[in-house]
């Protein structure tokens, strides 16, 4: 070994003996601030002589360059010095693998507070307490390697998924894991409903969203969900599908085995935007079921044709508006302003798949996929990890999910006593008792004992309690008696609550969580299936 060798220390002389690097870890306890130490853990820092505090800085370079400090303490103060460069002729190829050892250890560290740490925040804090700058793809390396110490190896993980899959269906009754594989032997998708969630939705409303949301592990590819609505209006997750990709064949894929889950499929509406294959994959297994567009991203669509505040503004009445004529007031607003937008939206998008006064479905005041996204946030933790920690971790959720509601619902059935078979949720109850005070300021003229004419200050509508309808459309689009209907049935001295539908019942609330979902033993126990991870995989 050469080593060229300029001393900048001012009346004092070192001899440096230079030992193998991995010899003296050791002299951990010889730093003194958080500084050195920190770097030392990093493999950043190595002894050079255990009798004088000198120190050598690794570079990822292969080894070839090295930088020395000197820790001197003078007795009365003490500075760092930057002593000399070594060029070292000998490769040293054990360089790279302490650094990414110390990282990988510290991420590890920074992922058990931290499950969403991420390696630009690595590289930040690196950069903050030790003045030290590493690549994103050395701090993305030491994350993959700190997930394969918590959460196991990203290819060795398909190789337990059958095992998995086998005892998650012995463990939660009526589950559906479905498991397909190339002629390779590779993993290609797979599909999983657990017995409960199943179950569960046969006591909420008849509304699904969907969407998709990337999977960031080693292996890339998409994760698909179906996503109900609960009586008290939080979102129940139905199904979850692994892919490789968004597209027709995967979504109707996912979309059939969520038909074979369903009792009855007659009067679903589903809602999502309208991306990479969803609309002909819902058409072709969903006849005759109703599909709302997600408004969100129509919104999004118009802006890039038309960005005018006014324009989107009247997108939105029309969307609301109640009557065929507000419908109308409104377009021909947006035609003023803009002729070929409105023609564009009107037939890349027919109102019937999103105007309150076209719209055939029940949407339950629903006119985002924001139930579905809001999932998609909920899984954020989970789509970086090898595909049975996340599954795992969805299973865990659930079952966390479940448990809590389910106590939630007990506690209010027990409240309530005999009373809870006939109660509504709390949220519901409380809109009841607020429009049943409007209600009491209109003027109500029957036309017959079922038929109504209600008069307000502002408007006149029409109710039909037979048919559970009024003219103002809101009964209709929530099923719960809107202030209109509330009056007629007052007068028919008849109680609100019997007009609320079923689903948004204190029981339909706790049977919708009665379901458990039960863990499993690990599944790598007796883990024999040699299926091969997906040919795509990330760099």
């Amino acid at each position: 070994m050469q080593i060229h060798r300029r001393i900048m220390l001012p009346c004092l002389q070192l001899f440096l003996l230079v030992l193998n690097l991995n010899l003296l870890m050791c002299f951990v306890q010889r730093f003194k601030n958080k500084q050195s130490s920190l770097m030392w853990s990093l493999g950043m820092l190595s002894v050079i002589d255990p009798d004088i505090p000198l120190y050598a800085r690794q570079r990822d370079a292969c080894g070839a360059c090295m930088r020395l400090w000197s820790l001197v303490d003078l007795g009365v103060w003490s500075r760092h010095f930057m002593m000399s460069t070594l060029v070292v002729v000998l490769h040293n190829l054990e360089t790279r693998k302490p650094l990414l050892n110390g990282l990988q250890q510290r991420y590890v560290e920074k992922l058990q507070d931290h499950p969403m740490y991420r390696p630009k925040e690595l590289m930040a804090d690196l950069r903050r307490e030790v003045g030290v700058s590493i690549s994103y793809k050395i701090a993305w390396k030491a994350k993959q390697l700190a997930l394969g110490i918590i959460h196991g190896d990203h290819a060795k993980s398909y190789g337990k998924l059958q095992s998995y899959c086998d005892k998650l269906v012995a463990s939660n009754p009526g589950t559906m894991a479905h498991l397909q594989k190339t002629t390779e032997g590779r993993f290609f998708r797979m599909f999983l409903a657990f017995g409960a969630c199943i179950t569960g939705f046969t006591h909420c409303r008849d509304f699904i969203g969907l969407d998709g949301t990337f999977l960031t592990s080693k292996y890339l590819g998409a994760l698909l969900t179906a996503t109900g609505i609960d009586a008290m209006g939080g979102l129940f997750p139905i199904a979850f599908g692994v892919v490789d990709a968004e597209n027709e064949d995967n979504w109707v894929w996912f979309l059939q085995n969520v038909h074979d889950c369903m009792a009855s499929v007659n009067a679903i509406t589903f809602v999502s935007d309208k991306q990479k294959g969803l609309l002909p994959a819902v058409e072709l297994v969903f006849l005759g079921c109703e599909h709302a567009y997600c408004m969100r991203h129509l919104d999004a669509n118009l802006k890039k044709k038309c960005n005018n505040g006014e324009f989107i503004r009247l997108f939105w009445v029309a969307t609301y508006a109640n009557t065929m004529s507000d419908y109308d007031t409104a377009i021909q607003g947006m035609r003023v302003i803009s002729p070929a937008t409105t023609d564009y939206l009107l037939t890349t998008s027919p109102p019937f798949h999103w105007a309150t006064t076209h719209f055939k479905g029940k949407r339950y005041g629903h006119f985002t996929s924001n139930i579905a996204e809001s999932l998609n946030a909920w899984l954020l933790e989970a789509r970086d990890k090898p595909i049975i920690s996340m599954l795992d971790i969805i299973r865990r959720q659930l079952t966390a999910w479940f448990y809590a509601r389910g106590m939630e619902g007990k506690k209010a059935c027990e409240s309530l006593g005999d009373r809870a078979q006939f109660a509504l949720v709390a949220n519901v109850e409380k809109n009841l008792r607020e429009v049943g005070n409007s209600a009491r300021q209109y003027r109500i003229l029957p036309s017959s004992d079922m038929v109504f004419e209600i008069l307000t200050s502002t408007k006149t509508c029409v109710v039909d309690v037979c048919t559970r309808s009024c003219s103002c459309n809101k009964w209709q689009t929530f099923e719960i008696p809107c202030a209109n209907a509330s009056a007629a049935i007052l007068l028919k001295r008849e109680c609100v609550q019997w007009y609320v539908h079923k689903a948004y019942a204190l029981q339909a609330y706790c049977n919708t969580y009665s379901g458990v979902i039960s863990p499993i033993v690990d599944a790598s126990e007796d883990a024999s299936d040699q299926l091969k991870p997906p040919a795509t995989w990330a760099s």
